[in-house]
């Protein structure tokens, strides 16, 4: 009996100390606008921070049941650090729990790899490129060319400054209180944008895109104009003082208030224009478009192209506009509702007798022209069975 208690001792001992884990420390001299290089072949977490000091400090916890088959591996070169971490034997079903947890001077490049993990990356400047096979990036206050990509974790980034390429797989964007250029990507996730200063183009294979002050707290400082492509979300603009080139192959428009030009497609939903200080060119395939035109109508641009499929328009325009008008009604033979084209500007309207036999379902036309004020805008609207109402702003 006391023989079996020594035994399972020794053998809980021998299993705690397998599992003991180890820490690894490294401190290296280093200059400003040098690279660390980090490969984390095995997976593990990257957490990086710039400070004042020509010194790059280096904390590796490792941890899990297969801890001792790792071997984490350091190089000083010519152009910075090197950080290798590997399997010694190669196993099936190996576990093990990796930070790298890293101090840099705030000047210096970045080049990091994981196979999985997240990676957090504050206060640095220069250039930024990383990979994860299965993380999240958490990002603030760099500064540079950053490149960054996750294959199934969200993308927080806030005061972001440079050329940007963020990309992920299977997850959410946020990016707020930026000044900065370039694409954010996400194949299958949501993408909200706050206070960002610069041209982004914002694309999303399957989710809702938000733009301004909707998405985050704080306001949005728009000077380029919003670039955003969703192939199966709603898109939600709070201001574009440049204007707005947004699109959508399976959701609503919002843009509350927009400068300069909207250019707004969906091919299956509404799309609402509340205040736009400029052109405006919104089709849908199937669904209502209400835009209402705002400012000086002798100033820009001011041409209108609207188009639905299927639904209702209401356009509102300032009472000075020069503009001369094209509109046209179609009506199918099985749609019972009356449909009409109602406007406060002097416009005539006229009906065809005839059935249209030539343009698929059999349809009647209803047609809408005219010239106000000189008639240097174009004001062309088309749909079918949906009403047309231009209205007269004050």
């Amino acid at each position: 009996m006391k023989s079996t208690i020594i035994t399972l001792a020794m053998l809980f001992l021998i299993s705690a100390i397998s599992f003991a884990g180890d820490t690894i420390t490294r401190d290296f001299d280093v200059k400003p606008g040098q690279e660390l290089f980090v490969d984390v072949n095995t997976g593990g977490s990257i957490y990086i921070k710039g400070w004042d000091q020509d010194k790059v400090l280096v904390r590796v916890e490792i941890d899990g049941r297969d801890w001792e088959n790792v071997d984490v591996e350091f190089k000083e070169t010519k152009s910075g650090i090197e950080i290798y971490s590997e399997f010694i034997r190669k196993r099936r079903n190996s576990r093990v729990d990796i930070e790298f947890e890293i101090r840099t001077p705030k000047k210096f490049d970045l080049d990091l790899k994981t196979n999985g993990g997240e990676i957090e990356i504050e206060n640095i400047e220069g250039e930024i490129y990383g990979k994860t096979m299965g993380g999240s990036l958490d990002l603030e206050n760099l500064k540079g060319d950053i490149e960054l990509t996750t294959m199934g974790g969200n993308i927080d980034g806030s005061q972001l400054d440079g050329q940007l390429y963020l990309k992920t797989m299977g997850g959410n964007v946020r990016l707020s209180d930026s000044k900065a250029d370039g694409k954010v990507i996400t194949m299958g996730g949501n993408i909200r944008l706050a206070g960002v200063d610069g041209d982004i183009e914002s694309s999303t294979m399957g989710g809702n895109v938000i733009y301004g002050d909707a998405a985050l707290s704080g306001k949005s400082n728009v000077n380029e104009v919003v670039q955003i492509s969703t192939k199966g979300g709603n898109i939600h603009v709070d201001d574009a003082p440049a204007g707005a080139d947004v699109r959508t192959l399976g959701g609503d428009i919002t843009i509350k208030s927009a400068g300069k030009f909207v250019k707004a497609k969906t091919n299956g939903g509404d799309i609402e224009i509340v205040e736009v200080d400029g052109a405006v060119d919104a089709v849908t395939n199937g669904g209502d478009v209400t835009v209402r035109m705002t400012g000086d109508p002798s100033e820009g641009n001011r041409d209108v192209e609207i188009s639905s499929n299927g639904g209702d328009i209401e356009l509102v325009l300032p009472e000075g506009i020069s503009a001369v008008f094209d509109i046209e009604l179609a009506v199918t033979k099985r749609h019972h509702d009356d449909c009409k084209i109602i406007s406060d500007f002097d416009i005539k309207v006229e009906e065809s007798d005839d059935w249209d036999y030539f343009h698929g379902t059999p349809r009647k036309h209803t047609y809408g022209t005219g010239s106000v004020n000189g008639g240097e805008n174009k004001i062309h609207i088309e749909t079918i069975n949906g009403d047309i109402k231009i209205i007269k702003g004050k």
